[in-house]
């Protein structure tokens, strides 16, 4: 039986939350999950209309290769999901209606680049981008100890290994346009083809990300595999190893309040039925949003949780439907470059389930999920207004439109009822503050100094997610899930 010092409860089951729960659990910590909602993974989660079966929110699985967090964890616990791993990831569709492949190989990719912008020295500058993404991901294991929160973080950040990359810092404060080559900057089309891949990966565009943050979001597609079964299937498998190692995953249980008496939390809520519950522990970690995490208490220490401002935070729309035909889209997941009066410039992200999928839709059919970033306070408003039925029917006809412009030849025999969800929608079903997902922007307003800590003023009480360092996706959330295991055992899993 765990002392009362091995107890910890974690409210929320996105991916930090599971990942913690499981690195915990493997080291023999009595761990016990909260989740408010039906399913499991958070903004990472899925629904279900008939025989189909759609990602909600993220579709990209990332982080899976050698020596990269996902690749990690599901090693240390020995847990296997199927996944492909993707040669050929996205295909960018521009404005004028060309279309870079975006191919995971690193030399047929720039082969692809150097024809389309012959003026640009593409080899120089990606394998530049390759560079500084390995040495980012090899100093990471010092994550834990910055930013410094004393001596020993300091001391521990002086080592060798981490000197040695110290000139990594430059570019973690240098926006990234800074950065490119003249030939880059003033070329429109290769400047739209890094903003809306920047945006997707980040949640910034090349003027505001910084170069560091900028080459992880530009070379990710490296490393994209798809999951059989959808996005959710690896967090099924972590709550699954949570229990076998004796601890518990309960769905439908809203959190209400989070006291605390000496050195002992006590958490209470209220499960299916209206069913009140309680239970104790020494550690208690909020896998809610920084905006979300003071609403957990009602008495004095509340006010150790002020509700910090939003910092640039992003929504999303997202669309959902079914297609049928003789011949399945492939690649996976397009990106489609846009200008529309609602959403702005940008992009459309349309992810198609894999045709040999039957988890996710019978045979001859897909099931298709797109994405876009928007700004909570243009739903609001629309809602406040009475005009939000109307917008919504708007993006609707966006997206059929969009699709039967750039997938023509597809043979589509049947195209099922277009499901669209606002920032309206992921509040009422996440809970989430104004529906904002994805995290906080990296940028350079929410750099590696500024991003909010893991550590509360609270003692014994922790945050996760994509709101707290190390940030956004699931391969960051599950970062930030080794750094604060890592905190909590005295242990670094990822040098």
């Amino acid at each position: 039986m765990s002392s009362q010092s091995e107890k910890v409860i974690i409210i929320g089951s996105g991916y930090g939350g599971l990942a913690l729960g499981a690195l915990l659990a493997h080291h023999d910590y009595q761990v016990t999950i909260y989740e408010a909602h039906t399913y499991l993974g958070g903004c990472a989660s899925f629904f279900k209309r008939h025989k189909f079966k759609f990602d909600a929110g993220a579709t990209t699985l990332s982080g899976l290769g050698a020596g990269r967090p996902l690749h990690a964890l599901c090693q240390l616990l020995e847990i296997e999901i199927p996944t492909l791993h993707l040669d050929h990831p996205m295909r960018i569709h521009l404005s004028d209606n060309s279309i870079i492949e975006r191919v995971s190989n690193l030399e047929e990719f720039i082969t692809t680049l150097d024809i389309e912008f012959p003026e640009v020295d593409n080899r120089k500058f990606w394998y530049d981008l390759k560079d500084r993404e390995e040495k980012l991901w090899s100093v990471l294991g010092a994550g834990q100890h910055f930013p410094p929160k004393g001596i020993k973080d300091l001391v521990k950040l002086l080592r060798p290994k981490v000197l040695a990359k110290a000139p990594l810092a430059l570019w973690a404060f240098t926006p990234f346009i800074k950065t490119l080559p003249k030939e880059i900057r003033s070329n429109t089309r290769y400047m739209d083809f890094i903003n809306e891949q920047l945006i997707i990966s980040t949640q910034s565009h090349a003027n505001e990300v910084p170069a560091l943050l900028a080459a992880m979001g530009l070379i990710y597609p490296d490393d994209m595999y798809y999951p059989f079964g959808g996005i959710s299937t690896l967090a099924d498998k972590l709550a699954e190893y949570i229990t076998k190692r004796g601890g518990e995953v309960h769905k439908r249980h809203r959190v209400t309040d989070v006291s605390k008496n000496k050195d002992v939390f006590e958490v209470t809520g209220v499960g299916p039925l209206k069913k009140p519950f309680n239970k104790e522990a020494a550690l208690v970690v909020s896998n809610l949003t920084i905006w979300d995490t003071p609403n957990l208490f009602k008495n004095e220490l509340k006010s150790l949780f002020p509700i910090p401002q939003e910092r640039g935070a992003w929504s999303a729309i997202t669309a959902y439907f079914t297609i049928k035909s003789t011949q399945p889209i492939t690649p996976l997941y397009h990106q489609v470059h846009i200008d529309n009066e609602l959403l702005g410039k940008g992009s459309l992200f349309f992810s198609f389930s894999h045709p040999d999928d039957r988890e996710r839709a019978p045979e001859l059919w897909q099931t298709v999920t797109v994405s876009t970033h928007t700004r909570s306070e243009q739903w609001i408003s629309a809602f406040e207004s009475g005009n939000y039925d109307q917008q919504v029917q708007e993006v609707k006809e966006l997206i059929r439109k969009t699709f039967n412009e750039r997938f023509p030849d597809k043979n589509i025999e049947e195209m099922g009822n277009i499901e669209i969800g606002t920032p309206h929608t992921i509040q009422r079903f996440t809970n989430r503050h104004k529906g904002l997902v994805g995290g906080l922007p990296h940028n350079l307003k929410n750099n590696i100094l500024t991003f909010p800590a893991q550590e509360t003023a609270l003692s014994g009480f922790y945050q996760i997610g994509d709101t707290t360092f190390p940030g956004q996706g699931i391969v960051g959330v599950t970062t930030g899930a080794f750094l604060l295991a890592g905190k909590l055992l005295g242990k670094n899993f990822l040098e």
